[in-house]
């Protein structure tokens, strides 16, 4: 295993989203129903805050991106993202191996992700000159939650955020439901 920084692990929710349910919604019901996705429903992504700045092993590791393919779903969506205090990101690789030297990654959810800059991926591989290898991303997160964030995307495009960990939850939720 080969330390890899520059990553970061987030757990998320992506969901079709019952806006008359939404909106009857209060803090404390929210909490629970977005805790219990957490728990229940959710997928790794990795997140890079800074292409040029992502290492393995303390050598710079070339990343190229590859954009998503769009959802033709005109349907609300909620998407709720949750990351963890403490995180040990490596890559796990054959003893003996070549260590990439490229990383190439499949962007997911940018519509939600653009205004964190941040470029989020499930999918990659990873390149040892012109080869593919077959080497995994490994992650352990454990601690409390450094960032807790909902995203409401309704069927016109519009992106409404809520950053659950805020004192100013109840205002935040009360103006996203007056508004839908």
């Amino acid at each position: 295993m080969k330390k890899i920084s520059g990553v970061s692990e987030i757990m998320l929710i992506e969901s079709e989203l019952d806006i008359s349910e939404f909106k009857q919604f209060d803090v404390e019901s929210l909490l629970t129903f977005v805790d219990d996705l957490l728990l229940n429903q959710s997928v790794r992504l990795f997140c890079i805050d800074d292409l040029d700045a992502v290492k393995l092993a303390g050598k710079n590791l070339n990343v190229t991106t590859l954009d998503e393919t769009s959802s033709s779903s005109t349907n609300p969506k909620l998407f709720i993202y949750e990351q963890l205090e403490f995180q040990s990101i490596s890559i796990d690789m054959p003893a003996g191996s070549n260590s990439p030297k490229m990383l190439e990654v499949k962007l997911v959810n940018q519509s939600v992700f653009n205004d964190r800059e941040k470029y989020c991926f499930s999918d990659y591989t990873f390149y040892a000159g012109d080869d593919a290898v077959d080497y995994a991303i490994e992650s352990e997160s454990s601690g409390s939650s450094t960032m807790k964030q909902l995203y409401l995307l309704d069927k016109e495009g519009m992106l409404y955020n809520i950053d659950l960990l805020n004192d100013d939850v109840t205002e935040e939720l009360s103006a996203i439901q007056e508004m839908l």
